[in-house]
């Protein structure tokens, strides 16, 4: 998956971001959406919300 993601970040003239890198621009649009952190705790795969919560929530 790096192969293309560095491809289409190239192809696109995009700011160079690795793919694991999208988690935060994500996590906090969703949640400026109105997006349940449960939903983005599963998401993400963390097994506590507090983490999530933690890593992701707007201060």
């Amino acid at each position: 998956m790096s192969n293309q993601w560095r491809d289409i970040v190239r192809q696109h003239e995009l700011p160079a971001i690795s793919f694991h890198g999208l988690r935060h621009p994500y996590a906090s649009l969703m949640l400026a959406k109105g997006v349940n952190i449960k939903v983005l705790q599963q998401q993400f795969g963390h097994a506590n919300i507090r983490d999530t919560l933690n890593i992701y929530s707007l201060h």
